[in-house]
């Protein structure tokens, strides 16, 4: 795997990839670079059979403070920048979440404007007692993008939406709890425990399964029933090629637990 200049990457025997952020920029803010990389990293472990969860984390307090905004410009050039950084930041998030390995989002520290967008890209979310997300893009004149007014309203409603990301305020982890934008909430003792603890309870299950129980989840908004139905038996039937299927079935069977390995 090619050497990050902003992430750094482990990845464990139990098939668990962690990606710490560790940018270049102030606050672990994107720049070219970091996007670059994780778009890479993101397709390459999608691609690694022996990854079978990918964890997303910050690094000293900090989870992602968004956009390097000391690098934007302020005249007619800002057009084209903004929409090519939006651009990629997009493809970045596409790869990701069209790839077939869950994703479990360590949110150990502030996360605004593009970092709350990758904040909420997690199958599972776990948050510090000590970090607070933020919709962020109001602040400087800007929209959103990286997935962050897709994912928004799914997880907490549209007019819940429309509260956090029109009066942007600073969302601590136990409103975020509360009203579902992310899944839990550790202290400071317990969090680092706590997100192996999900991690490696994803990683020893039916990846490929899981992966789809996601998908359709989350496409399941933008579907008639009948297609929504469609989709189910083509899944659950595709889903009986896997490895994981027939030794699931197998240990139903013998009256033990599944051994899953992945595929």
């Amino acid at each position: 795997m090619n050497e990050c200049n902003n992430f750094n990457v482990e990845q464990t025997e139990a098939g668990i990839a962690y990606l710490s952020i560790e940018s270049e920029s102030a606050m672990n803010s994107l720049n070219d670079g970091m996007t670059e990389e994780l778009l890479w990293l993101g397709t390459e472990l999608n691609e690694d059979d022996d990854v079978r969860c990918i964890v997303l984390r910050g690094s000293d307090g900090v989870f992602c403070a968004g956009g390097n905004i000391s690098s934007f410009e302020e005249n007619s050039s800002a057009t084209s920048q903004i929409r090519r950084g939006a651009s990629f930041l997009n493809n970045v998030v596409y790869q990701l979440k069209r790839g077939e390995t869950p994703i479990i989002t360590g949110i150990d520290g502030p996360a605004v404007g593009a970092g709350f967008a990758l904040a909420l890209l997690g199958d599972i979310s776990l948050m510090h007692e000590e970090a607070y997300l933020q919709f962020g893009y109001p602040g400087i004149g800007l929209t959103g993008d990286g997935s962050a007014t897709y994912y928004l309203p799914h997880l907490v409603g549209l007019q819940e939406a429309k509260r956090i990301a029109l009066l942007n305020e600073q969302i601590s982890p136990d409103e975020a709890e509360e009203i579902g934008l992310v899944t839990e909430v550790a202290d400071s003792d317990s969090f680092d425990d706590r997100l192996e603890e999900l991690a490696t309870s994803l990683a020893t299950g039916p990846t490929k399964a899981l992966s789809s129980i996601s998908r359709q989840l989350e496409e399941a908004y933008a579907r008639q029933l009948s297609e929504q139905l469609a989709s189910e038996a083509t899944e659950i039937s595709e889903a009986t090629r896997t490895e994981d299927y027939a030794e699931g079935v197998s240990a139903f069977k013998e009256k033990r637990d599944p051994d899953f390995v992945g595929h």
